[in-house]
């Protein structure tokens, strides 16, 4: 009751924090100044689920960071050369404890990263991002990998992404809030 009632204000925290930097005045393209100054992961409300110790998806996990940071400095040319490295890797990463349906969708948000605007590539890259936590709860990973959140995203439906550091930077927004959001989930290596 206590961690749901903590986590509760973690999230509202998170809201009033995002929020309040996200004022016209704050993101006007007049003045060239983001708000990039909201709060970071509560240690507190981090959660670390255990996954397995494998190499398998080494390097698509690699081509998916080298994706997430291209977005983070909204650079949709880097994006799509990530994703084009990530779909190689995909390729190889393939095997027979992989769902069907799981490879489609990773897959059809990849091609999407690659032929979309830094606007579409954002919003499949977040699927994509869902995609890939399953995968690595799958298979396992060769390094920890942090789950990360920001509640403002789509009109404040909220999206997640994946990180290989626990420093927080928004992919989902990129230099307009490069800070907003926390740290959720640890996926950590046994």
């Amino acid at each position: 009751m206590k961690k749901n009632v903590f986590f509760s204000l973690a999230i509202a925290a998170a809201l009033v924090s995002c929020n309040s930097g996200s004022g016209d005045s704050d993101l006007s393209a007049d003045s060239g100044q983001h708000d990039t100054e909201h709060f970071s992961e509560n240690e507190n409300a981090l959660e670390t689920v255990q996954i397995e110790k494998s190499d398998q998806i080494s390097n698509l996990l690699d081509s998916y960071f080298v994706t997430k940071d291209a977005l983070k400095d909204d650079n949709a040319e880097g994006a799509k050369e990530g994703i084009a490295q990530f779909v190689v890797n995909l390729d190889e990463a393939k095997a027979d404890n992989v769902p069907a349906d799981l490879l489609t969708s990773l897959e059809s948000n990849s091609e999407a990263i690659q032929q979309g605007d830094i606007a579409v590539q954002r919003e499949h890259f977040e699927k994509l991002s869902h995609d890939m936590k399953e995968l690595v709860l799958l298979v396992g990973a060769d390094r920890d990998v942090y789950q990360q959140y920001c509640p403002m995203y789509k009109n404040d439906e909220g999206g997640m992404w994946l990180s290989q550091h626990e420093d927080l930077l928004n992919p989902l927004f990129g230099s307009q809030m490069l800070k907003c959001g926390f740290n959720q989930e640890k996926l950590a290596v046994q």
